[in-house]
């Protein structure tokens, strides 16, 4: 444990004494406005529920699978430790376990709140989670306080034209012809923060991930790609489509820093391995269980979706590409102190 202390202690003299106590009030600020602009459409829908109804807390992102996530809470609530599928009475053999959605059914119990509540209040709990990590990020980033200031209100606040196209656009007939920036919660911060608090703990974990990566990458620590990998494998655990985005936003930095350096970096290789394979047991654990349990493989085969058309993509990114190819091509990452990963994951 003294070694991890260590990374704490380190973790704070390369990152926290970056930050100012003005900019921490600033955070908080829009820790504060984030909260109160996300949860007063919930609010609403609570207070003017008809009598004798209520409030579902489904709406227009992904409504197809919230009742999904409040059943997990509620069997987790019930006592039960193992999710099965709802929706079939074939036999299952009930080895899936989901450790997010089953965190906050135990808190739902230990608390005595419904799932529809303890879904918010995790959502809620996470906001200035993400906000710190983001923070914290930014400040590895670039050294300049209104960069990262101007930064994370874009990344909270910003989105593409769907909101001006999608009039134009929608198609009752086939709503997926949308731009991603309308209806794909996972594609706009701020959506993510609205929707959904799987989607919100993962991107706050793919985001310290990278940030303990680089980390270990330039303090030559081997704890930080451990603590890189055990979140990267709670990531896997609970929603493992962003696996794959950890991996090979990373695998692409090290190559394209290789290539850049003219020199195989081999520490850096060895940081990348244990990421992968601290990764790895929870992978094997879903694919095991997907080859073993035919419910299991038919449940997620249903998340084999149609993509949207690559103009919903351009719509909805349009300011995201233009203004970072622009930064790579003319700026160059003046402003920022470890450009490549950013324009990696752009």
């Amino acid at each position: 444990m003294p070694g991890y202390a260590g990374a704490i202690y380190t973790m704070k003299r390369l990152l926290f004494e970056r930050i100012t106590v003005r900019e921490w009030r600033f955070v908080a600020v829009v820790c504060a406005v984030l909260v109160a602009v996300t949860l007063i459409p919930h609010l609403y829908g609570v207070f003017s529920s008809p009598s004798g109804m209520h409030y579902s807390g489904i709406h227009h992102l992904t409504p197809g699978d919230t009742n999904v996530y409040l059943s997990m809470i509620s069997t987790a609530k019930e006592g039960e430790n193992q999710f099965i599928d709802l929706y079939t009475s074939e036999k299952q053999s009930g080895l899936y376990v989901n450790p997010f959605w089953y965190a906050i059914g135990i808190g739902a119990r230990l608390f005595d709140l419904s799932p529809l509540t303890a879904l918010q209040a995790s959502r809620v709990a996470l906001i200035p989670a993400f906000l710190l990590v983001m923070y914290l990020f930014l400040s590895w980033m670039s050294s300049s306080q209104t960069v990262r200031r101007v930064a994370l209100l874009l990344i909270v606040f910003s989105s593409g034209l769907g909101v001006f196209l999608n009039p134009i656009l929608f198609l009752r007939d086939n709503p997926v012809r949308l731009p991603v920036d309308t209806w794909v919660p996972e594609a706009i911060p701020f959506l993510t923060l609205y929707h959904n608090p799987h989607l919100l703990a993962s991107l706050t974990l793919i985001i310290f991930t990278f940030l303990c990566m680089l980390l270990a990458f330039h303090t030559h620590k081997i704890r930080y790609s451990v603590i890189a990998g055990l979140s990267g494998m709670a990531v896997t655990s609970f929603h493992p489509f962003n696996a794959p985005t950890i991996v090979v936003v990373i695998l692409i930095y090290l190559v394209v820093t290789m290539v850049r350096t003219r020199r195989v970096q081999w520490e850096w290789i060895m940081h990348v391995g244990l990421l992968g394979t601290l990764m790895l047991p929870a992978a094997a654990y879903l694919l095991t269980l997907q080859a073993v349990d035919p419910v299991v493989a038919e449940w997620n085969a249903q998340n084999i979706l149609p993509s949207p058309s690559p103009l919903m993509y351009l719509i909805g990114f349009i300011f995201m590409i233009v203004f970072g190819a622009y930064a790579v091509v003319k700026k160059q990452g003046r402003t920022l102190s470890h450009p490549t990963l950013v324009y990696v994951w752009i």
